[in-house]
């Protein structure tokens, strides 16, 4: 697997078809290999831990896509993802923060970030820097 220059964070459940689409049309762009995106880029039966950390690790920018359910998805038992420590989409915006990453945000269907913002800076503040991007 070759070294991408952008990885792509998203929530499957709410901007994956972006996503793909983004891929789609940043790839011609770049080398080939030169995005990441976890459906696309890791083959069935591979561990995605040992697949997506040297991948972000070699990237340059982290593109977050931020849907109007981003921090709202829940998992089976009610409770908001975004909350846990080992949610996948946290860890990789987290990751990246840590290593002074470029980190673009990207809003879809999303008319006003604010709300989000300040339930971010109230309950998660490792990921708060996300609500004083300018738009």
């Amino acid at each position: 697997m070759s070294q991408p220059e952008i990885f792509i964070n998203y929530r499957q459940d709410d901007t994956a078809m972006l996503a793909e689409y983004l891929r789609a049309r940043l790839e011609p762009h770049l080398p080939q290999g030169g995005v990441f995106l976890d459906t696309e880029s890791i083959k069935y039966g591979e561990s995605i831990g040992e697949n997506i950390w040297p991948q972000l690790d070699a990237a340059q920018l982290l593109i977050v896509l931020v849907g109007p359910k981003w921090h709202l998805c829940e998992d089976e038992s009610g409770d908001k993802r975004l909350l846990y420590p080992n949610d996948w989409v946290r860890i990789e915006i987290e990751r990246a923060k840590n290593q002074n990453k470029k980190i673009l945000l990207v809003l879809h269907q999303q008319e006003d970030f604010h709300q989000a913002g300040k339930w971010l800076k109230k309950m998660i503040p490792s990921l708060s820097f996300l609500a004083d991007q300018k738009f």
